[in-house]
């Protein structure tokens, strides 16, 4: 490594560090060798090595940037006591903040894009720019998309937001622990785009799906995919941990505890056909260990029995999501948002913001209430009269 990093023009070893030139002139322009360090972690390894070398080529790609839109000047800085790097500091702060708590799984993701964008050892002052701050959205963005969990390859701006606010939290604590230069953070959240509203499966859809999925002999999928839009049930954190104990068969209610909200559901009457289900899998899943009702629905036999039935019946956006889509939306059209947020477990905001549809057949039906009135205001002339409809 060593021999070959000095075949690589402004890149050099010096005892536990890597340099790596980034300037070859000073803010007025005059020769200035200027030499930025990354270290190099304990064993001081070939993985370490690799790991700090790629560091520096990263930090080297990000000064000629700043040089070629700035110039030479934006190099003069004011001095300071203590210099906050990204990592030491964010580290700190994950500690001091979300370690421990429940969010802490979340966080680290969000942690780990943002490391894969800048240098670790990159001083706070200098993420500070225009140019960090587009490059990060447009780069934080790809690591999105390109994510596998991430099947419809969506992006929202959402999910840049919360990356930026980790970052100003980062900045905050520098400021706090008075180790940063400028409290002029600079990077403000982006405009919220909301996603479009993703069409409900109709009753003819379901049907077909289950007919299909029968005519293959999936029997097992036919099932689950009918007990998904029955119960409005999130797939992965709800349906498949759901055993033959969360029902009570006297009541014929479920009860299941939501990992989203970390409370236990509502007791929820079953639909018939769920009725039906539910008898019909009580002796299987009650001689099995984990007392699952539908042991075989694995996450990637699911997904791929999706993506054939979508594609065989030309269904946009068919996924295990739009079964619980299509249960909130069907009881919109039948009850208040209030009653949808107690058996979804969803916010009422949310009820009404993305589930409450509103069907052409619904508005011609409200439109024609207005002529149920016994009289008609007649607007004709100055003197408006009351006339009885005979």
């Amino acid at each position: 490594w060593r021999r070959k990093m000095k075949q690589i023009k402004g890149v050099r070893v010096r005892g536990n560090k890597i340099e790596v030139l980034t300037r070859q002139k000073d803010a007025w322009g005059k020769p200035c060798k200027r030499y930025d360090a990354v270290k190099i972690k304990p064993p001081y390894g070939k993985e370490q090595i690799e790991e700090a070398y790629n560091e520096g080529i990263k930090l080297k790609g990000i000064q000629e940037k700043d040089i070629k839109i700035n110039g030479h000047k934006s190099e003069v800085i004011k001095k300071v006591q203590v210099v906050a790097r990204l990592k030491d500091t964010l580290d700190d702060l994950f500690t001091k903040r979300w370690a421990g708590k429940a969010s802490e799984d979340t966080v680290k993701i969000y942690i780990k894009d943002i490391y894969a964008v800048f240098p670790l050892d990159i001083q706070l002052r200098d993420m500070q720019t225009e140019l960090w701050f587009e490059q990060f959205k447009s780069e934080c963005k790809k690591l999105i998309i390109d994510r596998p969990a991430n099947n419809l390859s969506t992006f929202n701006t959402r999910t840049i937001n919360k990356r930026l606010s980790i970052l100003r939290e980062t900045f905050r604590h520098a400021i706090k622990n008075k180790t940063l230069l400028s409290e002029d953070m600079g990077w403000t959240n982006e405009t919220v785009v909301e996603p479009q509203h993703k069409p409900a499966l109709t009753n003819q859809e379901v049907s077909d799906v289950i007919a299909e999925a029968m005519l293959d002999r999936e029997v097992e999928f036919a099932d689950a995919f009918a007990w998904l839009v029955d119960t409005g049930m999130r797939h992965e954190t709800e349906f498949r941990k759901f055993t033959i104990d969360n029902i009570d068969f006297k009541k014929m209610t479920i009860c299941f505890f939501r990992e989203k909200t970390q409370e236990w559901s509502q007791h929820i009457n079953l639909t018939l056909r769920c009725q039906e289900i539910a008898k019909r899998y009580r002796p299987i899943a009650m001689k099995r260990e984990d007392r699952r009702m539908f042991p075989n629905m694995t996450k990637s036999k699911v997904r791929t029995l999706f993506a054939r039935y979508g594609k065989r019946l030309s269904l946009k956006n068919f996924t295990p999501y739009c079964t619980k889509h299509t249960f909130i939306t069907n009881l919109s059209l039948k009850v208040s948002p209030k009653i949808i947020s107690a058996i979804a477990g969803i916010a009422v905001e949310t009820a009404l913001t993305y589930y409450n549809q509103v069907k052409p057949s619904e508005i011609k039906k409200a439109m024609a209430t207005l002529n149920d009135d016994s009289s008609v205001v007649s607007m004709m002339g100055h003197n408006r009269k009351v006339e009885k409809i005979k």
